[in-house]
């Protein structure tokens, strides 16, 4: 789905009266919150998302993995600047390997590196603030201990994040109340892919 399309959908819900919910499951996982009740957002100048994992060779790599990272980029920094596709790679698919760069105000920026021909399933978010950096790994957050000079466990999730979405979703129909993922942060998200997905 293109800018305008998106753009043209949430102009049709907000005619009708109704709530767009978007699929950006990981705002939704306990260790995103846990991020935003422990880091001062202002305090971010950095970060970065690896992902590896095996497949999907059928969908578009943009709009199934590469978005989720830009939803989170967004979340914590606002609007991009600047998006540069470093580089991408056709393997078993148009493309299996991207690398994007994305540029924000205040000097900070996200680097996102995505591998779909990894044997194993790996998902790792460096957060660098001004004075430490956390940890995102799967389910687990780590932060770095200046004392030890090594990163320790502050956070385990047991929680499936996609049940967690699933009941934010069913609060949205019940209340009425628009979700963090509503249609107008949708239209950001595709609005920067559709900057990046035919260079």
């Amino acid at each position: 789905m293109l800018f305008r399309s998106s753009k043209e959908l949430v102009d049709l819900a907000n005619k009708n009266n109704k709530i767009l919910f978007v699929g950006y499951s990981y705002l939704y996982h306990e260790i995103y919150h846990e991020i935003l009740k422990q880091i001062s957002l202002p305090t971010i100048r950095y970060l970065s998302f690896g992902w590896k994992k095996w497949g999907t060779f059928d969908s578009d790599i943009f709009y199934n993995l590469v978005s989720h990272n830009i939803a989170l980029a967004i979340s914590l920094f606002g609007k991009p600047i600047d998006v540069t596709v470093v580089n991408k790679q056709s393997v078993i698919s148009s493309c299996d390997i991207v690398c994007v760069n994305m540029e924000f105000s205040r000097a900070r920026s996200a680097l996102i590196n995505i591998s779909r021909i990894a044997e194993l399933r790996e998902k790792i978010v460096t957060i660098v603030c001004d004075n430490t950096f956390y940890v995102w790994q799967e389910n687990k957050l780590f932060t770095y201990d200046r004392k030890t000079m090594s990163i320790k466990l502050i956070k385990e999730s047991k929680r499936d994040c996609i049940e967690l979405e699933c009941k934010s979703f069913m609060e949205a129909v019940r209340s009425g109340k628009s979700p963090v993922t509503n249609g107008l942060f949708g239209c950001e998200v595709d609005k920067v892919l559709s900057s990046i997905i035919y260079l």
